[in-house]
């Protein structure tokens, strides 16, 4: 396709995002680009919920542990409720560095 047609699709893929409100995809990079992103907020959730368990079953000292199991098992609802398939990249990445420091000063901390 020549540079012309690329910035005619482009122009579209802008318009249709703009007016609709969701990306309008237009190639296989695209495409791939958009469900990594859904992807990897369907690992963050696992990762959390992951991370949650150990802690229950490292600490061990909860009188209730039903009740932590339960409150996981809420986190993780609304968690992959939150999973937003048309999320921007912008936001995307600005959410994945907000969690990249997060987990550094967690871990600076132990």
């Amino acid at each position: 396709m020549r540079l012309k047609g690329r910035m005619i699709l482009i122009a579209i893929g802008f318009v249709f995002a703009a007016v609709f409100g969701m990306p309008l995809i237009l190639s296989a990079p695209s495409y791939l680009w958009h469900m990594t992103k859904f992807n990897v907020q369907g690992l963050n959730c696992l990762s959390d919920t992951s991370k949650a368990w150990i802690e229950i079953d490292t600490l061990n000292n909860s009188k209730n542990i039903g009740d932590d199991y339960e409150k996981i098992g809420t986190d993780l609802e609304k968690c992959r409720k939150g999973m937003d398939l048309n999320k921007s990249s912008l936001s995307f990445v600005q959410d994945e560095f907000k969690r990249y420091k997060t987990s550094n000063r967690d871990n600076a901390d132990k």
